[in-house]
């Protein structure tokens, strides 16, 4: 078994594309290239299919800076960050899904639900989960709004 965890931080405030993000990543470092590798050993797994004895979770967990804004009450600046996680773990979701899908050599028209070689699940946590806190700066909240990947590969 392998167990990897590749976090993206710095989300602008309010950016939840983590299409976006990943592009402004630099392309040599150690997460795109991680992310790159774990997006193709997927790919192997579902192209393998049920003659494969190797599988693979995955859990996308979103992450969210507080809601600071005192114009909204306390219910909804919670909803406010459990919205941007939720919406940055799928956006993540589906930059993986279509990544996998890109390097496919069999046709899956779903493989995320149709493959029995793939579990996965995504995780908002809204603000419960800050990297800083308090945040004390702008850079500080760019980190609290992150995206992070957790795959565990079971090779057989």
């Amino acid at each position: 078994m392998r167990a990897q965890s590749i976090e993206f931080k710095g989300f602008a405030s309010g950016e939840t594309d983590f299409a976006q993000r990943y592009a402004r990543y630099h392309p040599g470092s150690a997460e795109r290239a991680e992310l790159d590798a774990a997006v193709a050993d997927i790919a192997g797994i579902v192209d393998a299919g049920s003659t494969g004895s190797s599988f693979v979770a995955i859990a996308i967990v979103g992450f969210s800076d507080r809601n600071d804004s005192a114009a909204l009450s306390c219910d909804d600046r919670r909803r406010s960050e459990s919205n941007a996680s939720l919406t940055r773990a799928d956006s993540a979701f589906a930059w993986l899904k279509d990544a996998v899908t890109a390097q496919l050599t069999t046709s899956w028209s779903d493989w995320p639900n149709d493959s029995d070689r793939v579990t996965w699940i995504m995780v908002p946590t809204g603000a419960a989960v800050l990297a800083h806190d308090p945040p004390a700066n702008e850079a500080h909240r760019a980190e609290n709004r992150r995206v992070k990947f957790v795959f565990s590969f079971f090779w057989g």
